[in-house]
């Protein structure tokens, strides 16, 4: 199943605010801080950072590489070649290699890089324009 990840976080948050949530941006600095809430529900997205936030060292970072491309509309498609995935959304075309090494799904994993990696997003392009190039109109 694929869907528009930017109109289902719209909905969401347009029901989580009909409900009466509420969003406020704080910074905590020890899980203590958050007994000083007065909310019973707190949502808190510290990604990775979590790994030394609760000290819980089970988690690992999965680093991957996401390009994005030009909206097509009228082309409503998704591949996966090469370890390459490719997804035509509303918002644009989300190009993601996640087996660029041959590692399967391992690749990635343990890499805590941030950083935007141009050479990486680039060769999983190619792999995708190599493909769609084997589709041109043939002269003659």
């Amino acid at each position: 199943m694929i869907y528009n990840f930017g109109a289902y976080a719209h909905l969401l948050l347009s029901e989580f605010h009909q409900a009466g949530g509420r969003i406020v941006i704080r910074a905590f600095h020890s899980p203590a801080d958050l007994a000083d809430l007065p909310e019973r529900v707190v949502i808190n997205c510290p990604g990775y950072a979590a790994r030394e936030w609760w000290n819980d060292k089970s988690l690992i970072p999965i680093r991957g590489q996401t390009s994005w491309l030009p909206p097509q509309p009228d082309a409503p498609y998704a591949l996966d070649y090469k370890g390459v995935a490719m997804i035509s959304k509303s918002d644009g075309v989300m190009i993601s290699g996640y087996d660029q090494n041959g590692l399967g799904l391992m690749d990635g994993v343990g890499n805590i890089s941030e950083r935007p990696d141009r050479a990486e997003a680039q060769k999983a392009i190619a792999v995708v324009e190599d493909l769609f190039a084997r589709f041109q109109p043939r002269n003659g």
